[in-house]
């Protein structure tokens, strides 16, 4: 679709590139101009989205909740650490690590194509962190689907939303984008048709990949492209500390045929095991570095995954 109803571009509501850092967002592009807009209009952008892919019953916006808290003996290891890493004192890091810069915003909105996978990590996010490297050596915590128009759709603690790729990579340390293998249109458009079929959907807390009722940010993914024709071979993995096998950020990318587009490191030989401890070392050492995110409230979400050196071919 093209330009969406409700977000019309002026001259009042270009954010200057000196003041996107400071911006609460959320924000809009068009060429390499930055809009901020109001809530009351992005929804309506949102309601415009779910109407041109003709999906009905879908619930009317909302603020997220608070991350669903389930009994302890139900609970995975996973989610125990999360839960006790509630009271961890750096729960949000003074991270050293800088946030995106503007350039590297730009470039994924140049590049990002409809039906591209993105995928991000934050060194600010310990539970985030700590579970994705040392328990399961993932390099990326954190994927969502870019629907087009400067919107993604994830799936965070407060559920599956359409959001602004604007607040996706904003506040983030590092992130990348990947081109899955479609074969057709159809295929693309049956792969973001089932994304907004979900919004509303509640988080899966307990990583269930075989419960169609909730989603986690990964298993979105994974159960949107089995909507293509000939639905891509994605491995599952049985998880330390999780008891089931689930997808991860780092399967995803990594179907054959996908495509690395862009990112901003190369995560292999940049991110190690020891890259969560020394995130953690320097929160400690370096207090006076913190960087809080620029994402207004509404907007805020798990976030999580790698980022600075532009990977040969990538442009």
């Amino acid at each position: 679709m093209g330009r969406i109803p409700g977000l019309s571009a002026s001259p009042d509501r270009e954010v200057p590139q000196s003041q996107l850092r400071s911006s609460r967002g959320p924000f809009y592009r068009e060429g390499h101009a930055v809009y901020e807009f109001t809530r009351d209009e992005f929804v309506g952008a949102r309601e415009a989205m779910l109407q041109h892919y003709h999906i009905k019953g879908a619930p009317q916006w909302k603020e997220p909740p608070e991350f669903e808290s389930r009994p302890k003996e139900h609970q995975s290891l996973y989610q125990k650490i999360l839960c006790a890493m509630k009271a961890f004192p750096f729960r949000s890091f003074r991270t050293t690590s800088p946030f995106l810069p503007e350039a590297m915003v730009a470039q994924v909105y140049e590049i990002a194509r409809p039906g591209d996978i993105l995928v991000q990590r934050r060194d600010g996010a310990p539970q985030l962190e700590f579970a994705g490297k040392l328990l399961w050596n993932c390099n990326w915590i954190h994927a969502a689907l870019y629907v087009g128009n400067g919107l993604i759709i994830e799936s965070t603690r407060g559920g599956v939303e359409l959001r602004p790729l604007d607040n996706f990579l904003r506040g983030v340390n590092h992130a990348a984008l990947a081109r899955p293998q479609y074969k057709s249109d159809e295929d693309r458009e049956a792969v973001i048709g089932y994304t907004m079929s979900q919004v509303g959907k509640p988080f899966d807390s307990g990583l269930d990949i075989t419960e169609d009722g909730r989603q986690y940010c990964t298993e979105l993914l994974y159960r949107a492209l089995q909507k293509m024709k000939t639905p891509p071979q994605i491995p599952l993995r049985k998880m330390l500390g999780v008891g089931k096998e689930i997808v991860t950020a780092d399967d995803l990318i990594s179907i054959p045929g996908t495509r690395l587009l862009w990112a901003s490191e190369d995560p292999e030989t940049t991110y190690t095991i020891f890259t969560p401890v020394r995130n953690a070392l320097s929160a400690i050492l370096s207090p006076h570095q913190h960087r809080e995110s620029p994402l207004s409230p509404p907007f805020r979400g798990i976030s999580g995954l790698p980022g600075k050196k532009q990977i040969p071919g990538s442009s």
